[in-house]
C-alpha cells in the first residue's frame, strides 16, 4: 500500500475548508466566548454536584443527590472506563464548541458522499447544504447537543451501509462499525433509533433487489452479516452507557407503568411507555411541511424578531405602548401560527435542495431513488404525528420502542439528511450525464420539475391566503394584553412572511434552473456552474440561519459555565451545612435545574424523570388532591415561593422528617398501587407501607415494633455515592431513610453487607437489629462492572477486526496484484 498525495490532497484542502467554515460561522470561539444555550444551562444545573465530586475525588459518583431526590448520572454526562470511542470522538470533535458539531455535520456527509462516489466539489456543496439546514442549527442554538452529535454521525453509518451492499465489504464493513460505535457514542438513542428506519430501509431494498431480482441469496447474506456484526461491535464498544440507559429506563417515565387503574390514579392507554399525548405534543402540521421548502410560511419561530416595519410595531405605536417595550415585543413576536406548541425556527432545509431532491426522485431511476424516496415518504407522514394519527397509533402499538420517544415531529432529522443526498445525487446526474444527446431532455425534465414545485408553492400560498385566519390558539394569550385588534394585525405580519418567503424560494428555483440551463448551453463552465449553485445555497440557507442563531447569542466563558446566580434566600439555605432538601416554586420544580444548582432538590430538569417521583409530584404535591405532609418524606427542610412584594419567600418546614427516622408500624400492602394510595393520609413518622414481595425479604420480620425513646439514627457522613449512619435503639427495629430505592445501592452494618427493602413507594426501608450500630449505603452498581468487561473485550475484539480488514483490503490485495503482474 502506497500513499498517493495527489488523491489524498483534495480531501485534505476540504476538511481544511470545513474547518474554516465552521470557526468562522461561530467566530467568537476564537474569543473564547461559548455560545449560551437552554439546554446546557440546564445541564449544568442537573450535573454539578457530580462534576464537583469527579474534580474534586478523581472519582466518578454515578450518582447524584441535587435533583429528584437523587437519580444516577447515567444520561448526566458519566464517564465509564475503556470507552475508547468516546476519546476517538472527542479527537473529532477537537475544534470549540459549538464549532465542533458544524465541523462534524460537514465532514460527516462528506464521508457519505464519497462513499456515493460523488464529484468532490459536489461533495463539498452538499456538505455545505447539509450542515447549514436550519434546523441543525437551531438545535446547537437551544443546546441539543447530544441530538447534534448523533446526527453528525449519521451520514458515515449510512455510507458503510451502502458500501457493504455495494460488495465493497472491507472498508464499508469498518465505516459502518465505527460510524455506529461513533453514533451510539452520542447517547442519543431517539436519533440513533430514528436512523434505524434509514439502515432499514436501505436493508430491504437491496435485499428485494439481490434476493428477488438476481436470486443471489448467498451474496445478501454476506453483506447483512457485515451490518450484523458491524452492529454488535458497535454495542458492544459502548456497552456500559447503554447496559446503564437501558436499566434507567426502566426506572423512568418511559419505561412501564406502575400504578394500576384506580379512582384517583388514572390509567393510560399505553401502559408500556410514554402517553399518546405526550409522543405527539410536537407534531409536524400537515401544512407545515411546506416550511421544508419555505422558511416562513407558518410564520418562521414562536419568537421572531421583526422591524420598526412590522404592523405589529405601528399597532403598539398607535395602542401607546411606549417606544422600547414596542421594540422589546417585536424583537420576540409570536409569528408562528403551526400546530406545535413551541417552534424555536422552522425547518427549512433549503428551496434549492428541495428542487434538486424532487427531480431526482420524479426522472431519476435507480434502486437508491426508490429506498429514499420510500423512506422520505413515511418519515414526513409520522413527522405529522397526531394529525395523522391512524399511522401514529399503529407505529406507537406495534412498532418495538416507537413509543419510548417523544416529539414525533424530530423523525424529520431523516429527511434533513435524504433530501440533501438526493439533491446532490440528482445534481450529478444534471451536471455529469452519461450521454450528452439527451441534455434536451434532461433540461426539459428540470423545467418540469421547477414548474411543479412552483406550482405547489403557489397553490399552497393562494390556498391559504384564501381559506386559513394566520391566526394560532397562543394568540389569545396576546389578544388580552395588546387587544382584540392584535389578531388581525398579527394574521397580516404571518401573510407578509409567508409571501416574502414565498417569493424568495421561487426566486431560488428559478436561478437554480438558469444557471443549468446556462451550463447545459455552453454559457457557464462546470466549476462557474457549480460554484453559481454554492454560492447560491448559501445565499439560501446562510442569513435564514443568521436569522436564529448568530454571535449577539455568545457570552464569556464563566458566565456559561456559571449560568446561575444565588438569591439572598439561596445564599441564606446555603449557611445551613446539614443534609437536606429544598423545594422550590420559583419556577416549576420539575422543568428547571436552577434549584440543583445550589442545594439538594426533589426537583429537576430532564427528559426522562424517575417514574415513582413523577408519580407523587403529580398526585400529591402539585395537584393539591391530598395533604402535602408527603414532602416531609423527602427531608425537605426549605420551600421557596414567589411573592409579589419581595419577590421570593421562604418557609422552614418545621414537621420535616429528617435524613432518618425509626418506625413503630409495618402496614403490608398488595401491590405499589395500593401503597401509593395510602400514602394520602399517613402518619410517616410512626408507619411505614410496604408491599407483599418486599416484605419477604426482611428478616425477623414484625408487624409491629417497640420504639424506644432515645432510639435514633444520625447521619455521620456523606457524599453523592455513600451514606454513613450511626444508630442506636436498645430494640429491634424499622427504619425508614428519605433517600431514594435504586438497583446498584448496597447496604452494610458494621461491615456486613444486607437486605433493604423499597417502602412508601419508592424510599429506603431496613431491619436494624437492637445496640449501636455504623450503616452504610454505597452505591456499586454493577451495569457498570458488567458494562466495563465487555466494553474491553470488544475494544480488543473491534481492533483486531478491523486490523484485520485492512490486511484484506490494501496487504493482500497488494500482493496479489504483484504476484499476478
Amino acid at each position: 500500500m502506497e500513499f498517493n498525495f495527489k488523491t489524498t490532497a483534495p480531501h485534505i484542502l476540504a476538511v481544511l475548508f470545513f474547518i474554516i467554515i465552521s470557526v468562522g460561522y461561530f467566530l467568537p470561539v476564537i474569543k473564547g466566548k461559548q455560545l449560551q444555550q437552554s439546554d446546557l444551562t440546564q445541564y449544568i444545573g442537573m450535573s454539578k454536584q457530580q462534576t464537583d465530586f469527579r474534580n474534586k475525588t478523581q472519582i466518578e459518583p454515578y450518582w447524584t443527590d441535587r435533583c429528584f431526590a437523587g437519580m444516577p448520572t447515567y444520561q448526566l454526562g458519566a464517564q465509564y472506563p475503556y470507552h475508547y470511542i468516546k476519546k476517538l470522538s472527542k479527537i473529532i470533535r477537537f475544534l470549540p464548541h459549538p464549532a465542533n458539531y458544524l465541523f462534524l455535520y460537514l465532514i460527516g456527509f462528506y464521508i457519505l458522499m464519497i462513499c456515493c462516489n460523488i464529484d468532490q466539489r459536489l461533495a463539498i456543496l452538499g456538505s455545505v447544504a447539509f450542515a447549514f439546514s436550519v434546523y441543525y442549527i437551531i438545535i446547537l442554538g437551544v443546546g441539543h447537543n447530544a441530538k447534534a452529535h448523533a446526527i453528525g454521525y449519521m451520514p458515515i453509518v449510512v455510507g458503510g451501509a451502502l458500501l457493504i451492499f455495494k460488495n465493497k465489504l472491507n472498508i464499508g464493513g469498518i465505516l459502518y462499525t465505527i460510524g455506529m460505535a461513533l453514533e451510539l457514542v452520542a447517547n442519543h438513542f431517539q436519533m440513533t433509533y430514528y436512523l434505524g428506519f434509514l439502515i432499514g430501509g436501505i436493508t430491504i431494498g437491496y435485499a428485494y433487489q439481490q434476493i428477488i431480482k438476481k436470486k443471489e441469496i448467498k451474496i445478501f447474506l454476506k453483506q447483512l452479516s457485515y451490518i450484523f456484526i458491524g452492529t454488535i461491535l458497535a454495542l458492544g464498544l459502548n456497552a456500559t452507557s447503554i447496559l446503564a440507559t437501558k436499566e434507567y429506563t426502566n426506572y423512568s417515565t418511559r419505561g412501564k407503568r406502575i400504578l394500576e387503574e384506580t379512582n384517583k390514579v388514572i390509567k393510560k392507554k399505553n401502559n408500556n411507555g410514554l402517553d399518546y399525548d405526550y409522543i405527539t405534543e410536537y407534531s409536524y402540521g400537515i401544512l407545515e411541511s411546506m416550511n421544508l421548502c419555505v422558511a416562513r410560511f407558518m410564520g418562521g419561530a414562536s419568537s421572531e424578531s421583526l422591524n420598526k416595519e412590522a404592523n405589529l410595531y405601528q399597532y403598539l405605536r398607535r395602542i401607546g405602548v411606549p417606544f422600547q417595550d414596542s421594540l422589546g415585543i417585536v424583537k420576540h413576536a409570536p409569528t408562528y401560527w403551526g400546530d406545535q406548541t413551541y417552534v424555536a425556527a422552522p425547518a427549512y432545509i433549503g428551496s434549492i435542495i428541495v428542487f434538486l431532491a424532487l427531480f431526482y426522485f420524479i426522472y431519476i431511476s435507480g434502486l437508491e431513488k426508490r429506498i429514499f424516496a420510500s423512506v422520505c415518504a413515511l418519515v414526513l407522514l409520522l413527522s405529522w404525528g397526531r394529525n395523522f394519527e391512524i399511522l401514529t397509533r399503529l407505529f406507537i402499538n406495534y412498532v418495538p420502542l416507537y413509543n419510548k420517544f417523544r416529539a414525533v415531529a424530530s423523525i424529520q432529522v431523516i429527511l434533513e439528511l435524504c433530501l440533501p443526498l438526493c439533491a446532490v445525487l440528482g445534481l450529478q446526474k444534471l451536471l455529469f450525464p452519461k450521454e450528452q444527446k439527451n441534455n434536451g431532455k434532461i433540461l426539459a425534465q428540470l423545467q418540469k420539475t421547477a414548474i411543479i414545485l412552483i406550482g405547489i408553492i403557489g397553490i399552497a400560498y393562494v390556498g391559504s391566503i384564501a381559506f386559513l385566519s394566520f391566526n394560532s390558539n397562543a394568540d389569545m394569550y396576546w389578544a388580552k394584553q395588546l387587544g382584540g385588534d392584535f389578531f388581525s394585525v398579527i394574521a397580516q405580519d404571518r401573510k407578509d412572511l409567508m409571501t416574502t418567503d414565498c417569493l424568495k424560494s421561487i426566486f431560488f428555483i428559478i436561478a437554480t434552473y438558469c444557471i443549468i440551463w446556462a451550463f447545459y448551453n455552453e454559457r457557464l463552465k462546470i466549476n462557474q456552474t457549480i460554484l453559481a449553485i454554492g454560492i447560491l445555497i448559501c445565499v439560501d440557507l446562510i442569513p435564514t440561519n443568521w436569522r436564529y442563531v448568530n454571535h449577539s447569542q455568545f457570552i464569556s466563558k464563566s458566565e456559561n459555565m456559571n449560568p446561575f446566580k444565588p438569591s439572598e434566600l439561596d445564599k441564606q439555605i446555603l449557611e445551613d451545612k446539614t443534609h437536606f432538601r429544598v423545594l422550590d416554586f420559583r419556577n416549576n420544580p420539575f422543568n428547571s435545574s436552577r434549584t440543583s444548582y445550589f442545594h439538594n432538590s426533589i426537583g429537576g430538569y430532564h427528559g426522562a424523570k424517575p417514574r415513582r417521583i413523577q408519580d407523587i409530584y403529580d398526585h400529591y404535591i402539585i395537584s393539591n388532591q391530598a395533604t402535602t405532609n408527603i414532602i416531609d418524606l423527602f427531608n425537605i427542610k426549605y420551600l421557596i415561593y414567589p411573592n409579589q412584594e419581595k419577590g421570593e419567600e421562604l418557609q422552614y418546614n418545621e414537621e420535616n422528617l429528617g435524613n432518618s427516622w425509626f418506625i413503630d408500624t409495618i402496614k403490608t400492602l398488595k401491590n405499589d398501587t395500593e401503597v401509593f394510595k395510602a400514602l394520602e393520609n399517613a402518619n410517616f413518622q410512626q408507619e411505614v407501607f410496604i408491599t407483599e414481595n418486599e416484605k419477604v425479604k426482611i428478616p425477623n420480620i414484625k408487624d409491629n415494633y417497640n420504639k424506644s425513646t432515645l432510639a435514633h439514627i444520625t447521619l455521620s457522613k456523606q457524599q453523592p455515592n455513600q451514606l454513613e449512619y450511626q444508630s442506636s435503639n436498645s430494640h429491634d427495629g424499622f427504619a425508614v431513610f428519605s433517600e431514594i430505592y435504586y438497583t446498584g445501592w448496597n447496604a452494610y452494618i458494621d461491615g456486613k453487607k444486607v437486605d433493604h427493602q423499597m417502602v412508601n413507594y419508592t424510599f429506603r426501608g431496613m431491619f436494624i437489629p437492637k445496640g449501636k450500630h455504623e450503616i452504610i449505603f454505597k452505591f456499586e452498581p454493577k451495569i457498570i462492572r458488567t458494562g466495563t468487561n465487555i466494553t474491553l473485550l470488544f475494544s480488543i475484539i473491534t481492533l483486531l477486526g478491523i486490523g484485520y480488514l485492512l490486511y484484506l483490503e490494501f496487504f493482500r490485495k497488494n500482493i496479489e496484484y504483484q504476484k499476478t503482474s
